[in-house]
């Protein structure tokens, strides 16, 4: 399998993102790789055939593991609306035994060392991967593994004075592996939702025990779980897919988004440092006056530490909603009820206490509507039917914001999901009508090249060069590649992908068709085989 070494990476552009790779042997990074270059054909640039290399290998039953510690592949994404700037990344996948070999040391409680450790240490964003299809008894062990490598981690990245907010990607691979031979699309994708929640609230829940994690200024990690799969298994209700994967193009992009945020704020972080101490000398006279007039005046330790956790926690009273209301609301909720429960809470400030009250009650009834609209309206990308989409049609009108908080909603991510999702259901509607017409019209070309066919059976000795000639275009037929793969974004819409479309039952009955030529045009190749 073809690498690329570690001097890529002085090849790629300075400011790149750095998305490390990191996972214990047979967890499937390399794969994960190959698969990424799948699903990004046309939008993927890189230097070097390393990631092609990772996709033959992984799509002709070659795939190896990787054994040098760490292997950089820089690439080039472009942009899924093909307006806004390529990303430049380098992605860096590493042995699963060296992995082993750090994983180990939080047991010791000490940082590990080496190369890894230090592309771990500069990442942008990290992505753990583990083998998603293997049972929860082992999956909960690995993570264990994990849960206890990530709080000697935040702690040693606290200790740094690191940003806080270092994005981490739990990613369960092979994800098709879950599927049963009963499962429809929906009920498989159920599945992989559960084993997902499942790992997401045992991390959490080990995370937490760290002792006054909440209390952390620096070093904590934004954690996500994600699940994919080298191709789509076969279904009850469609045919397996093995070179199309599933939720591959995604998450990268997700990783790349979020990286890039982090990689803003490391940088930012870095400017305000350096000019804090280019200034610091001259401050230091007047910072010992200030110091003893707090002390002389300064309210209890306690109520200090209130309002701290309260300035992380809230916006002024003139920030708009779409800000107050950013996700995640749930842990925000989670910390201003304990803040409430406080017995030195009512020794805030009285405007203090009542700005409180007002974002609790707040982040309640947004998370309620939140919650009543999710009930009742069901996603556009989850329809399969003309009549799927007009009941969902008809939901988002009998749906609406809180007469009290109807202007002040609009803008946020909850008061804007309605025409979102109305403008996706007109998108929907046009893709899948100019896939079926795609399709449509790819069915007379076998027609035709059926009649060719019967034309060289009709002969009694068929030319060496017309039967080349014909079965040239045979297979070209026969490979001929949908417009776009099924992870690529539908253009306008605000997250759908042409997954949605391809299982779209207008669709997939357009599909039945054309494969019912493609066999008939098949029949007439195995004829033509025959001595």
């Amino acid at each position: 399998m073809s690498q690329v070494t570690n001097s890529a990476v002085e090849q790629s552009p300075p400011d790149s993102l750095h998305l490390v790779l990191f996972g214990l042997p047979s967890a499937g990074k390399s794969a994960l790789l190959g698969a990424l270059a799948q699903a990004t054909q046309g939008n993927l640039n890189e230097r070097g055939e390393g990631l092609s290399s990772l996709r033959t290998a992984l799509y002709q039953g070659q795939a190896k593991p990787t054994t040098e510690e760490v292997v950089d592949y820089p690439i080039t994404l472009a942009s899924a609306d093909g307006r806004s700037f390529p990303q430049e990344a380098v992605l860096v996948d590493c042995s699963g035994r060296v992995v082993s070999e750090i994983l180990a040391k939080p047991l010791q409680n000490r940082p590990a060392r080496g190369s890894l450790a230090r592309r771990v240490k500069d990442a942008d964003t990290l992505i753990l991967v583990a083998d998603g299809s293997v049972d929860t008894g082992q999956l909960q062990r690995d993570f264990g593994q994990f849960a206890a490598f990530l709080r000697l981690f935040e702690q040693n990245r606290s200790a740094r004075t690191e940003v806080a907010g270092l994005p981490v990607f739990i990613v369960l691979t092979k994800c098709d592996l879950l599927a049963k031979k009963t499962d429809t699309t929906s009920s498989w994708m159920q599945r992989i939702e559960e084993r997902k929640r499942q790992i997401g609230q045992s991390f959490h829940k080990y995370l937490a025990q760290q002792e006054n994690r909440e209390g952390l200024a620096f070093g904590k990690i934004d954690l996500q779980v994600w699940a994919t799969a080298m191709g789509r298994p076969a279904l009850a209700d469609h045919p397996a897919r093995p070179t199309e994967p599933y939720g591959v193009a995604e998450l990268f992009r997700q990783c790349l988004d979020a990286a890039a945020g982090f990689h803003g704020r490391r940088r930012k972080a870095s400017r305000r440092l350096k000019l804090t101490v280019g200034g610091i000398t001259g401050l230091v006279a007047f910072m010992l006056l200030l110091a003893m007039g707090v002390y002389l005046t300064r309210p209890g330790a306690e109520v200090a530490a209130l309002e701290n956790s309260l300035s992380s926690l809230l916006l002024p009273d003139s920030a708009k909603a779409a800000d107050r209301l950013k996700e995640p609301l749930d842990d925000k909720l989670a910390k201003l009820r304990k803040i409430r429960k406080d017995r030195f809470f009512s020794q805030l400030p009285a405007a203090r206490q009542s700005q409180v009250d007002h974002a609790l009650a707040e982040i309640e009834i947004y998370l309620k509507f939140n919650k009543d609209f999710l009930d009742k309206v069901q996603d556009p990308r989850l329809a399969r039917t003309e009549a799927d989409l007009a009941s969902i049609e008809k939901s988002l009108n009998a749906v609406a914001l809180p007469k009290d908080h109807a202007e002040d909603w609009k803008d946020t991510r909850v008061g804007r999901r309605p025409q979102l999702w109305a403008n996706d259901i007109a998108i929907l509607r046009k893709e899948v009508d100019n896939t079926i017409a795609w399709i449509h019209k790819q069915i007379p070309r076998s027609k035709e090249l059926q009649q060719k066919g019967f034309a060289l059976l009709g002969m009694s000795e068929i030319p060496p060069k017309d039967y080349e000639s014909w079965l040239g275009q045979y297979k070209e037929y026969m490979d001929k590649a949908w417009p776009h793969s099924a992870g690529a974004r539908l253009p306008g819409a605000s997250g759908m992908t042409y997954e949605t479309v391809y299982r779209f039952e207008g669709v997939e009955k357009a599909q039945q068709e054309w494969e019912k030529a493609k066999k008939q045009l098949k029949d007439v190749r195995d004829r033509l085989r025959e001595p």
